[in-house]
Formats: C-alpha cells, structure tokens, sequence
C-alpha cells in the first residue's frame, strides 16, 4: 500500500514509544496524514450516533457496532501500522493513552480524535496538522 509501513513484529503500545522515542509523535502524525490521504472521506463514527470510539475496531455502543466496519479509528490505525499489537489493549481518550505511557500528548491529537468522534471526514479531522491544506 502507497506509503504505509510496518513494523517487523507486532509491539506492544508501550514498546513501540520506546522503541521511537522522540520520533514517535512526528511518526505517528505522518501516519495521521497518510491515513487522511488514502481515505479522505472516511467517516468513523456518524454525527450524532452514541457510541464509543476504540482504537482496535468499529465505535460501539455496548457490543453493538455503530460505526463504520474497520480496524480502528485513525490512531488505532496509524499505530497498528507501525507495530501495534492490538492484542495489548489501550483506552481511553488519546490524551490518556498518551499519559499512560510518558507521553506529551499534543494538543493537535486531542482536536484530531474530538473531531473524528464528532463525524468529521478523516481529512476534515488531521487538517489541524495541515493547516487546513492536504
């Protein structure tokens, strides 16, 4: 696939921020602009639809799936490309996430993930990275 990578061997969450220690964050957002490139107008979760958003599958509502069928929301996804072990759960807001694991959450990620959770398109969401430019 056009500009995705992977990691060698799946990771833990905890292991994959070590093991790109200060590039974790320009690596992951390059990941962000990736994703909003391939899928510009994928939507994850629909206006207005209650449900809760996870990093390794489709927003649910209990065990209802109530978002788009996929294998995350955008950083569930960008960091299953680079080496997530989706087996090693993470929840929580990205603020939290990145908390959990040392790390200073930008505040860019926070507007990201607000926005997806709110319906916007995946392009609408990282145009915060961009300036509104893609």
């Amino acid at each position: 696939m056009g500009g995705q990578t992977r990691a060698e061997r799946a990771m833990k969450f905890q292991e994959l921020v070590t093991t790109l220690g200060d590039k974790f964050v320009p690596t992951v957002e390059e990941q962000l602009l990736i994703l909003s490139r391939e899928k510009p107008d994928f939507v994850y979760k629909e206006r207005g639809v209650c449900g809760t958003c996870q990093y390794d599958g489709p927003a649910c509502y209990g065990s209802i799936i109530v978002g788009s069928e996929c294998s995350g929301c955008i950083f569930g996804q960008a960091f299953q490309r680079l080496g997530w072990e989706t087996s090693d759960r993470i929840g929580g807001s990205i603020r939290d996430v990145m908390e959990k694991h040392c790390v200073e959450c930008p505040a860019g990620w926070v507007k990201i993930q607000r926005a997806q959770d709110k319906g916007s398109t995946w392009k609408e969401a990282v145009s915060i990275l961009t300036g509104g430019q893609t």
